[in-house]
């Protein structure tokens, strides 16, 4: 079901809070198109009623809002229906959810701040060997700091590692699509071409209106091609052409497992040495960036991953997050 950003109701009052809630959710047509799992629209609904009754008795306000009991028992029954339909032991397919999140009036063009994003997801934790069909708290943590920091990604040509099923490369590009005419790109990448075709197909969802994006590009890459020898190295090879034509590179939740770190941080050289050679050559100035955000699950995985930075010389990384969330 879908994942609100907090600030679609900060300040609003126990009635107006419901009145969001309704307008929003109740004839979102993404979420007419593009429903959501029945025990996932159960699930959120049913926490809703129980959220809102305990404001209601806490500070005797106003009754719930009938229409969202409505929603909850119309969800009920959806959800009964469904799994009488199916085999318990069955695991769940992928179903498609809605994230809904505001940009800062100041930052956009348009007079609407409120935006949607569809992707279809794994409901488990592992799809078809990988953890990449579906989105990791990390990318949503990322694509709030992204929502009031958008000129990070405006107006720059981005470059996306581990691009998974979509959801941080879709919010860069709406946000891109906001900013003034200018020169941008976004590159989506993953080493796992099911997951790839994947975040293609949810860029293509009708509701995400990502056709008025002129430059996306979705190409397989494998970090470890940053391991071979410059010497033997072919200059026109994918990873090297995706390099230079990037101004900064984005990615979420990467640092996972030790060994690829030597490989993600070969990477990384790689691009800064190639943007110091585009800057010589070219009239383009762009100071080149990396911003990760990721989850420290280990300590000594993340540990691993600032020795590998710092083995490189690279010390201008930003963190996004640096916690368990």
């Amino acid at each position: 079901m879908p994942f609100l950003s907090k600030d679609l109701f900060e300040g609003l009052s126990n009635l107006e809070f419901q009145d969001v809630l309704v307008k929003t959710l109740l004839h979102s047509p993404p979420l007419e198109q593009f429903p959501p799992s029945p025990e996932s629209r159960h699930r959120f609904w049913k926490w809703v009623v129980t959220f809102l009754e305990t404001i209601t008795k806490l500070y005797e306000e106003q009754e719930v809002d009938e229409r969202i009991y409505e929603a909850c028992l119309d969800s009920l029954a959806t959800r009964s229906f469904y799994r009488s339909a199916t085999f318990a032991l069955q695991p769940p397919s992928p179903a498609y959810c809605t994230y809904f999140w505001h940009i800062r009036p100041e930052n956009i063009q348009s007079e609407s701040t409120l935006r949607t994003t569809t992707l279809l997801e794994s409901r488990t934790l592992i799809e078809g060997g990988t953890t990449g069909f579906r989105t990791w708290r990390a990318s949503l943590v990322f694509a709030d700091w992204l929502r009031v920091n958008p000129d990070v990604v405006q107006n720059r040509r981005v470059l996306e590692l581990g691009s998974g099923i979509g959801f941080l490369g879709l919010v860069v590009a709406d946000l891109q699509l906001d900013a003034n005419p200018g020169s941008y790109s976004l590159t989506m990448t993953d080493v796992h071409s099911e997951v790839l075709s994947r975040c293609r197909d949810n860029f293509q969802l009708s509701c995400n209106n990502m056709n008025r994006h002129s430059s996306l590009d979705f190409c397989l890459l494998d970090w470890f091609d940053a391991l071979q020898d410059d010497s033997t190295a072919d200059p026109n090879s994918v990873l090297n052409q995706i390099l230079i034509k990037s101004d900064i590179i984005i990615g979420a939740d990467l640092v996972y497992d030790t060994s690829v770190l030597p490989a993600l941080s070969a990477l990384f050289v790689k691009f800064f040495l190639n943007k110091n050679s585009v800057v010589k050559t070219t009239s383009r100035r762009c100071t080149p960036c990396i911003y990760i955000a990721l989850t420290v699950r280990q300590e000594q995985t993340f540990s691993a991953f600032t020795e590998c930075l710092g083995a490189c010389l690279i010390c201008f990384i930003r963190c996004i997050i640096k916690n368990h969330i």
